[in-house]
């Protein structure tokens, strides 16, 4: 059932996000309660009861906002309207930049975890998996930003309206700014108790790998938040292209390439750079994106 969890999401594009936040509440408390209070902490049925769990929650969900798919009244309807394969297409390469996204995160997670080991054995694996817990809680606060942005980002972008686009990512920029300046306060200066929250019986060995990896790492979070927006912001606008580009040097470019080099020449602390920097050069490549995009639009918007 998860595979329908995400086609709901298109309800907030389509003015239904009433719709959304009923089936995201039904998920999450379905899940929260079915997998810590019953399935694994009651019948003790571990990762098979996590599992089910989430099943069942997805499943929650689904039959909540099944009734509004299935309403010919209804925007959004399964019962009217033919289906396309040309605009199937146009949607999947508009949205390959989303999906690129984390099929590198999964490639890079993947490279951290084996350089770990190497490094460090089982002690570098768990220091990377909690610092890894503490930055996908600042990107996933980005990426919900960013995307609650892109609807009205597209139908002003479609509608001419341009600097209504302009305020509208400016504004978007400020929030993303602000929410990553404290989240590296946060990260930065709280990292001790942060990282002792992880590992409560663990080492000082441990405790250490992990607390200089996540002051290091707290750096990416004063750019990472302007890097996701921006490729929502391709995104909104349809330019695949450039959206994949920033996602792919952010995502799987500069990662790979920092895991190889910055070890090697740094020692194997040089490893915790490798994500502050990819989202420092992404940057530097974004920045130039937006300005020849917007520059684009001055001239439109004067002529």
């Amino acid at each position: 059932m998860a595979v329908v969890e995400y086609p709901f999401i298109l309800f907030t594009t389509f003015y239904c996000s009433a719709k959304t936040y009923v089936y995201c509440i039904c998920n999450t408390i379905t899940n929260l309660h079915a997998k810590n209070l019953l399935f694994v902490g009651v019948f003790g049925w571990g990762t098979a009861g996590s599992g089910l769990a989430t099943g069942i929650a997805f499943t929650t969900g689904f039959a909540v906002m099944a009734p509004a798919l299935l309403k010919k009244s209804s925007l959004v309807s399964l019962r009217k309207g033919r289906f396309s394969f040309r605009l199937l297409g146009q949607m999947t390469y508009n949205g390959s930049s989303e999906g690129l996204s984390e099929l590198s995160a999964g490639i890079t997670v993947f490279l951290f975890n084996w350089v770990m080991m190497k490094n460090w054995g089982e002690v570098g694996v768990a220091a990377f998996t909690a610092i890894n817990y503490i930055l996908n809680l600042g990107v996933q606060m980005f990426v919900g930003l960013s995307d609650g942005i892109v609807p009205i980002l597209s139908f002003n972008y479609g509608a001419g309206h341009l600097n209504r686009v302009k305020e509208t990512l400016f504004l978007g920029f400020k929030t993303n700014v602000t929410i990553g300046i404290i989240l590296f306060c946060i990260m930065f200066f709280g990292n001790e108790f942060i990282v002792s929250q992880f590992f409560a019986d663990g080492g000082s060995h441990v405790l250490k790998i992990t607390s200089i990896g996540a002051a290091v790492c707290a750096f990416a979070f004063l750019l990472n938040d302007s890097n996701i927006l921006s490729s929502s912001f391709f995104t909104s606008l349809g330019d695949a292209r450039t959206s994949v580009l920033v996602s792919l040097q952010r995502g799987l470019l500069f990662v790979v390439l920092g895991i190889m080099i910055y070890p090697v020449i740094l020692g194997d602390n040089g490893v915790w750079l490798t994500v502050p920097l990819a989202e420092f050069f992404t940057f530097v490549s974004t920045i130039y994106l937006l300005r020849k995009r917007l520059k684009k639009w001055s001239v439109s918007i004067h002529a």
